[in-house]
């Protein structure tokens, strides 16, 4: 079960903003931690290219005849793997997002052959607009793990999105230390990602998920939060805590279920619901 932090607004009207959404809580968690491995693999490996030989105790087939040539071998599958687990991260973030009802209009054009990056669009263009550019960094994000997965083209190299990261080439640069968009989407297509690739691209998905939370999580509707109990699956939760609780105290058993299961949406149920239990089918 994911744990979740959300946003919503008190009964006076004040908006509260708590660090992180649902979706985002996870998104951050998720992607740090495949940050941080990669940099503990890249440490690693630069040890192995600079001689560094296989412990005795460590019971593994290994003796590279050419240690540093196996060695950057294996940097280029620790940043291919760190992209897709990174775009993996991203798409699971728009599903959980466009469950809302306001994206329904959005969802009822989707076919089982949609794909992630037309998803990120269609999400981020309608909360954020068509200029902005972490949506285009997302895509790209996506489009390099779908041809590191499936070894085929590379689609975003034909879309407006890539004319708008080259537009923006010079925001881009000093957003991210540096990163040339041009030199980057040549990586793509030469197969040879670079850590400043994935790190850059990790950066935009991480500004891309706050930039949307921040203005989706800014008052939930009921609708919106008993979208978000189904997602998670908290109604059974909820009628087995209704259903063997006292009523003085089923507030507090509600509370506790949110605070262990989404702490989050915990204060726009209450809000919204009191100590109540709400019917969803």
């Amino acid at each position: 079960m994911l744990k979740a932090g959300s946003a919503g607004s008190n009964p006076d009207g004040a908006t509260i903003k708590n660090k992180a959404s649902v979706a985002l809580k996870t998104l951050l968690n998720d992607i740090g931690n495949a940050s941080f491995n990669l940099n503990t693999i890249v440490v690693g490996l630069d040890a192995v290219e600079h001689g560094h030989r296989k412990p005795n105790g460590l019971n593994v087939s290994w003796d590279p005849k050419e240690p540093v040539g196996a060695a950057r071998t294996a940097r280029k599958f620790a940043v291919e793997s760190s992209i897709v687990t990174a775009a993996e991260v991203l798409k699971a973030y728009v599903s959980a997002i466009a469950v809302f009802p306001r994206f329904e209009a959005i969802r009822s054009e989707w076919r089982h052959d949609t794909g992630s990056a037309k998803k990120l669009y269609d999400i981020g263009s309608n909360v954020l607009g068509k200029d902005e550019y972490l949506v285009a960094g997302g895509m790209l994000l996506i489009s390099w793990r779908n041809r590191i997965i499936h070894n085929g083209d590379f689609k975003f190299n034909k879309t407006p999105e890539k004319g708008l990261l080259m537009q923006r080439e010079a925001e881009i640069a000093a957003s991210y230390g540096g990163l040339s968009v041009d030199r980057m989407i040549c990586h793509v297509l030469e197969d040879r990602p670079t850590l400043k690739d994935v790190s850059s691209l990790i950066a935009m998905s991480i500004n891309l998920a706050r930039r949307l939370d921040e203005k989706i999580y800014t008052s939930l509707t009921k609708e919106e939060v008993i979208a978000w109990i189904k997602y998670y699956r908290l109604a059974p939760m909820l009628k087995k805590v209704e259903a063997n609780t006292s009523p003085e105290r089923l507030p507090a058993s509600i509370e506790h279920l949110f605070r262990t299961h989404a702490s989050g949406l915990y204060s726009d149920y209450k809000r919204l619901f009191g100590d109540t239990v709400p019917e969803i089918n």
